[in-house]
C-alpha cells in the first residue's frame, strides 16, 4: 500500500492556516492532527495515499522541473522509502522547490511508504529527453508491485 507522512513545524511568527494551506497547495491530505512543543513550535503532521500526490506530480509538469525532481527523488529513494523536503515558502504561492538542509522556517518533510519506491519516483519524475517525459505511468495502485518495468506509452 502507498501512504505518506508530512511533518510541518510551525514557528510562533507562522500562521497555523497558512502553513496548512502550503501543504494543501502541493499534496492533498487525508487527515491532519497538530501537536506542540516546549519551545512554542507546533508541529503539523499529516498523512494520505496516492491520490495525495497527484497535486504533487500536476505541479511537477506544469513546472516543467521533472529533471530536477528525479534528481532529489532518486537520491533519497531507499529500501520501502521515498523521502524529500519541500520548500514551505514556496508552497505557499503554489509552487514546488525542493528544500535543502538549514531551510529558514524549515520546510515540508514528507516520507513516502511502499513496496517499490522507484515506481513512484518514475510515476512523479519519469526520466526526460530535451524536456519531454520518455514515458508516462498510469497512477500507481495501492500495492505497488515488486516487479515493477515501466511501460512506455506516448504522449
Amino acid at each position: 500500500m502507498v501512504h505518506f507522512n508530512v511533518r510541518v513545524s510551525i514557528y510562533p511568527t507562522e500562521d497555523e492556516e497558512l502553513v496548512m494551506a502550503a501543504v494543501s497547495h502541493v499534496l492533498l491530505l487525508e487527515g491532519t492532527s497538530i501537536e506542540g512543543d516546549e519551545k512554542g513550535v507546533r508541529v503539523l503532521k499529516g498523512w494520505g495515499g496516492t491520490e495525495g500526490l497527484r497535486v504533487l506530480h500536476a505541479h511537477l509538469r506544469k513546472q516543467k522541473i521533472l529533471d530536477s525532481a528525479r534528481s532529489v527523488l532518486t537520491s533519497n529513494c531507499g529500501s520501502g522509502t521515498l523521502t524529500f523536503s519541500l520548500h514551505k515558502q514556496a508552497a505557499t504561492t503554489g509552487k514546488v522547490s525542493f528544500a535543502v538542509e538549514n531551510e529558514l522556517y524549515d520546510s515540508i518533510d514528507v516520507l513516502v511508504v511502499c513496496k517499490n519506491p522507484g515506481h513512484i519516483v518514475d510515476w512523479l519524475a519519469p526520466p526526460t529527453e530535451n524536456g519531454t517525459p520518455l514515458f508516462e505511468l498510469d497512477e500507481p495502485e495501492d500495492d505497488c508491485p515488486t516487479d515493477y518495468a515501466p511501460r512506455e506509452r506516448s504522449i
